[in-house]
């Protein structure tokens, strides 16, 4: 990801927060930009940055993607990954034995990202239904998205 690309995205959420929307989504996929994203919200209610960054540092790497954006009050999205390549970590390495994650594998990072959002003290944590976009995340019975919500 490019410096140039990381700023206009970090940019794009300070202009949200600055009243200019209340309601966006951006995707991100890198810790630098996730971490730039989340200090350009500011404390907000109970959302308080370096907190949310701490305790999404553990599984950051395991994940798929974040979305940050606004709902009227701050909202993160977790994507699950669905092949042991679409992780973070993954990401510009090939994977020798690219592998689907198991249920059981996506159950347990699913509670994984539960508990940092409870560290990250958001008010609403929950399994959103992400068959509506369609594609791969069909054959997962809606179970690869959390969203947390801070009021």
């Amino acid at each position: 990801m490019s410096r140039d690309t990381i700023a206009k995205t970090v940019e794009f959420v300070r202009l949200g927060y600055n009243d200019v929307s209340l309601d966006f989504k951006v995707d991100v996929s890198d810790f630098d930009e996730f971490s730039q994203c989340v200090q350009a919200i500011g404390q907000y209610n109970e959302f308080e940055p370096t907190r949310v960054i701490e305790a999404l540092t553990p599984i950051f790497p395991e994940v798929n993607n974040v979305v940050v954006g606004r709902e009227h009050s701050v909202c993160l999205y977790i994507h699950l990954p669905y092949w042991e390549s679409h992780k973070v970590k993954h990401r510009g390495v090939k994977v020798e034995n690219d592998n689907m994650i198991t249920k059981q594998e996506l159950d347990r990072l699913g509670s994984e990202i539960m508990v940092c959002f409870k560290k990250a003290k958001a008010d609403e944590i929950n399994y959103v239904d992400s068959t509506d976009g369609g594609g791969i995340y069909d054959k997962r019975e809606g179970r690869t998205l959390i969203r947390a919500w801070w009021d």
